[in-house]
């Protein structure tokens, strides 16, 4: 009877036994089955992620600010994918869903990158034409998000740090170099000491600065039409003037006398500006160009300004054409003009208010021409 009972015990256990290592096996597959999905499944989304993240980086830039020759872009139409090559992606293609290939991403090494070149104005010289015509330059990347940093001007925004400054710059590819525009500069020799220092602090190092004057008497008025714009947006602190009352703002009572004080005017001696940004950079770095040729035929300026950043010569004279209003010349091809808001209609203003208005700026231009140019002007 022992024995029986030894023997069904033995029996019982043994199978117990077994079927608990038996179980414990199916558990540790089950386990490792587990963690190998769980760990497929954690790759896809970090690779997904990635991915999502690149694309957001280069549509943040709304895909105009990426030169797109040579590279194929995905363009998504209802539910079929065709892959379509561009030789430059514009502004229109907001409307259009794009994604980079994540191989051109990273062999071409796409990321935002400090300025080797920047556009200190000044105001109404049209170095918004000039930011305008540079981006079609397949070596050039300019700022456009926002339009002005104004980094250097603001002090607020350059106790931003560096971080914040590179992330106001566009997408580029490691063959291009980024040009920042800001007129506010121009003015400003705040700006000018902080650029110098990033400038020796190696930061910004060998940092180019390029100026744009134009005929101080037309600028003048442009200055005058865009103060009344602004005032008309209901921007603060601006001079409630009318359009048609430049000669009595400028000349007031006294027929004959020009009130240099007001910035529509000072703005237009250039020299008074200059002298800060020579005395604070080489002067081999900084070039002064005349923006009234952007108005015709920029090419030949355009052509100065490549050899000044050291890039190749692309833009020629079959590529702009007279928009016909007036204002900056279009790029042919593909078309594409300034915004109505750029050229704007001056006030009339008499022959002798003229007359005496480019009397006022002889002397700064002479200055101007023989100091920091090089040559005259047609003025």
């Amino acid at each position: 009877m022992k024995t029986s009972v030894h023997f069904i015990y033995s029996t019982v256990y043994t199978a117990s036994v077994r079927f608990r290592v038996k179980m414990m096996k199916k558990l540790f597959v089950c386990i490792v089955c587990i963690v190998v999905v769980y760990m497929l499944l954690v790759n896809f989304e970090v690779f997904r992620h990635l991915k999502i993240a690149k694309t957001t980086r280069v549509e943040r830039t709304h895909l105009d600010e990426c030169d797109c020759s040579n590279y194929t872009v995905t363009k998504k139409v209802g539910e079929t994918t065709k892959q379509v090559d561009n030789s430059r992606i514009v502004s229109d293609i907001s409307n259009i869903t794009a994604h980079w290939k994540k191989e051109d991403i990273e062999s071409q090494n796409l990321r935002k990158r400090l300025p080797k070149a920047i556009v200190i104005g000044q105001r109404k010289c049209g170095t918004h034409a000039l930011s305008f015509f540079l981006d079609f330059h397949p070596q050039v990347k300019t700022a456009t998000d926002p339009i002005e940093t104004e980094f250097m001007s603001n002090a607020d925004k350059f106790t931003g740090g560096i971080r914040s400054y590179r992330d106001m710059m566009p997408f580029s590819f490691a063959d291009q170099i980024t040009i920042e525009k800001c007129p506010q500069y121009f003015e400003e020799r705040s700006a000018a000491k902080r650029l110098q220092t990033m400038d020796k602090n190696g930061i910004l190092p060998n940092i180019k600065i390029i100026a744009l004057v134009c005929d101080p008497v037309n600028r003048a008025l442009s200055d005058f039409v865009q103060e009344i714009k602004l005032t008309e947006q209901h921007v603060k602190n601006r001079h409630k003037w009318k359009f048609d009352e430049f000669e009595k703002v400028v000349f007031g009572s006294a027929d004959d006398k020009i009130r240099g004080d007001l910035n529509i005017i000072a703005g237009g001696v250039y020299v008074n500006f200059l002298q800060s940004w020579f005395e604070l950079f080489p002067k081999e770095n900084i070039v002064v160009l005349n923006g009234d040729e952007l108005k015709t035929d920029p090419s030949p300026l355009l052509n100065d300004l490549e050899d000044f950043l050291g890039v190749s010569r692309y833009f020629k004279p079959s590529m702009f054409v007279d928009d016909g209003a007036g204002g900056f010349a279009c790029f042919t091809d593909p078309r594409a003009c300034l915004p109505t808001s750029k050229g704007r209609k001056h006030p009339e203003i008499s022959q002798k208010h003229r007359s005496l208005l480019k009397e006022y700026y002889v002397e700064s231009n002479k200055r101007l021409f023989t100091e920091y140019v090089g040559r005259e002007f047609k003025w």
